[in-house]
């Protein structure tokens, strides 16, 4: 899309993209937006999916600190969404949080139990479906000599993952999984195409 090539020419080199009438600031600005929103969207949706969307969010802001007119609405259209539903569900279903979380913050169980369970969780999944982890094991190991993107990326996904063995897993097969596997295919279509320009 126009649009695309417009963020990437302002993400490769401001001066060129300048030089030829793309308004780069403009595209900047939009990128962040677009960035935060989908962020905040995915919390609404389901609110662990913030520790895929975490680190990369945390490193724009840390690359935008200085640029205000990054940083706010990045921040702002994160923030918006997040807010708008803690205050709706907490005024229709009288708690900011979903139940499924205060059933499993509450159990009670040993954390010790909690870990082995998700273990036997993450080697479930391997057992039966081992594209899924598999895929997100080689996205970590080819994102070492990576951009810093992609670095956080597989990062991501490696975090979700310790944080679904440190909630016990779940009580279906990989269903936990889906959403590192989604981001760690993303990754690897990106490391190959990258490939592919480097070595015609």
């Amino acid at each position: 899309a126009p649009f695309g090539y417009a963020m990437r020419a302002a993400r490769d080199s401001v001066l060129r993209a300048d030089a030829i009438g793309i308004d780069v600031k403009r595209i900047q600005w939009v990128a962040f937006v677009i960035a935060g929103l989908f962020a905040g969207l995915a919390f609404v949706n389901r609110m662990d999916s913030v520790l895929l969307f975490a680190l990369p969010l945390a490193w724009l802001a840390h690359k935008a600190r200085r640029r205000r007119e990054h940083i706010v609405p990045l921040v702002t259209a994160f923030a918006v969404p997040v807010v708008l539903w803690l205050l709706f569900a907490t005024l229709y279903y009288g708690f900011p949080l979903p139940n499924t979380y205060y059933a499993k913050v509450a159990t009670g169980i040993p954390s010790e139990l909690l870990h082995r369970q998700g273990f036997a969780y993450v080697l479930n999944s391997i057992g039966h479906d081992p594209i899924t982890l598999g895929s997100v094991g080689v996205a970590a190991i080819l994102a070492v000599r990576a951009t810093v993107p992609l670095q956080l990326a597989a990062l991501s996904c490696l975090l979700y993952v310790a944080y679904t063995v440190s909630v016990g897993g779940d009580f279906m097969s990989g269903r936990f999984f889906a959403m590192p596997f989604l981001v760690a295919v993303v990754a690897l279509v990106r490391l190959l195409r990258d490939w592919n320009y480097r070595w015609p």
